[in-house]
């Protein structure tokens, strides 16, 4: 159950809002509380049922011996058929760190990777969140020593893009594929945060009102052509409040990442 009555009321809306807002078919998976010292989240994956399946998922269980519970919040990992992309077999791996544990848990996220990869067997992982990845949380130099930085992991964020509402400027939310193989299936620079406070105009107030991240997508390739453009996208918006009221493409991105096939968020 949601943790409380108005998260219930959150996830109901959300669930009316994609049927009167959309066409399509689509589907919503809710998972279970994921506990913490630092706050409780419900995980849940938006997706559209005509283009891809959810054929798995699990919890991981964050039990290695000597290293337990190195996740404040473990993560849910969504393992995706998609028919029509290079990378049909596709597995997802959400995170949001904390923010003071944020060195430890995306060195551990290396481990995680390696489990999924071995009880899959699937090639193709894309971990993608909130990392907590620059400023005061994750310095370049501590960056350089996390055992994902270097392949066969490929950050397709760099440092450099501002991914937040605040005037800070840091690059907190990432996606990282595993593997140049996997590397490969991506739509070259489509990896990008979506800037909603300037491509709707809203003031500063505003916008943080809404979120103060901005949501991050990416492109997969096609592996056949299609009559129209096709490219599957994929994204992750961390949100509390889930608000999403300056217009239909701001709530793409909100809730399904642009045009995406598959979409995860998570309620605070």
């Amino acid at each position: 159950m949601l943790a409380s009555k108005e998260k219930a009321i959150a996830f109901v809306s959300f669930s009316k809002i994609i049927k009167i807002q959309i066409n399509f078919v689509c589907r919503l998976y809710l998972h279970h509380t994921l506990h913490s010292s630092y706050l409780s989240l419900r995980c849940f994956v938006c997706f559209r049922e005509d283009e891809v399946e959810l054929t798995d998922q699990h919890q991981y269980e964050d039990n290695q011996p000597g290293d337990e519970d190195a996740f404040a919040r473990e993560p849910l990992i969504l393992r995706f058929y998609c028919p029509t992309t290079v990378a049909k077999d596709l597995v997802l791996i959400p995170v949001h760190t904390q923010p003071n544990d944020a060195e430890k848990e995306l060195d551990e996220l290396h481990d995680v990777v390696k489990t999924m990869r071995k009880k899959w067997k699937s090639p193709n992982i894309m971990v993608l969140g909130d990392f907590n990845a620059a400023g005061s949380y994750l310095s370049k130099k501590k960056k350089k020593v996390i055992r994902i930085s270097s392949p066969p992991f490929y950050w397709l964020i760099d440092d450099t893009v501002d991914t937040t509402t605040h005037s800070n400027k840091h690059a907190y939310d990432r996606i990282v594929v595993y593997t140049k193989k996997m590397q490969n299936t991506i739509v070259p620079n489509s990896a990008k945060p979506f800037n909603f406070q300037r491509e709707f105009r809203l003031n500063k107030t505003v916008a943080l009102s809404v979120s103060d991240h901005y949501p991050v997508e990416v492109e997969l390739k096609t592996a056949v052509r299609r009559r129209k453009k096709a490219t599957c996208s994929v994204g992750y918006w961390f949100d509390s409040r889930l608000t999403c009221g300056s217009g239909q493409r701001a709530w793409w991105h909100c809730c399904m990442a642009a045009s995406p096939r598959a979409a995860v968020a998570t309620i605070q």
